[in-house]
């Protein structure tokens, strides 16, 4: 019953799904450390954030489409090889730091065993 709720309320629009924390597909995962770490669709979201660009542009700017980059912030799909090589061209000519994006994103791959 509280499924349909929220599905309801997200039909109706009564709040920000980009704000529903039960949306999440990748939960927070915690390191050897015990720390909290961000999954790597809140991970990526954030970094294009960071850098002041869209979806477009940050699309553009690693050679793959906006719609890819949606699918990746939602937690569909995660970037190939290719696409994160790009990010770290990307975080190398911009100053910009790769490593919380890479372990973010091994996590998800060792999760889903494609390591």
């Amino acid at each position: 019953m509280f499924l349909n709720i929220n599905n309801n309320a997200n039909r109706l629009g009564l709040y920000n799904s980009e704000y529903d924390h039960s949306k999440i597909q990748n939960k927070n995962l915690l390191t050897e450390k015990g720390d909290m770490q961000m999954p790597f669709s809140s991970e990526i979201k954030n970094f294009r954030l960071s850098c002041l660009m869209n979806q477009t542009e940050f699309g553009n700017a690693l050679g793959v489409s906006f719609t890819t980059v949606n699918r990746w912030e939602k937690g569909k799909a995660r970037p190939n090889i290719k696409a994160m090589k790009a990010l770290k061209q990307y975080c190398e000519e911009n100053n910009r730091l790769y490593e919380p994006l890479e372990k973010s994103w091994r996590e998800v791959m060792i999760e889903k065993n494609e390591v």
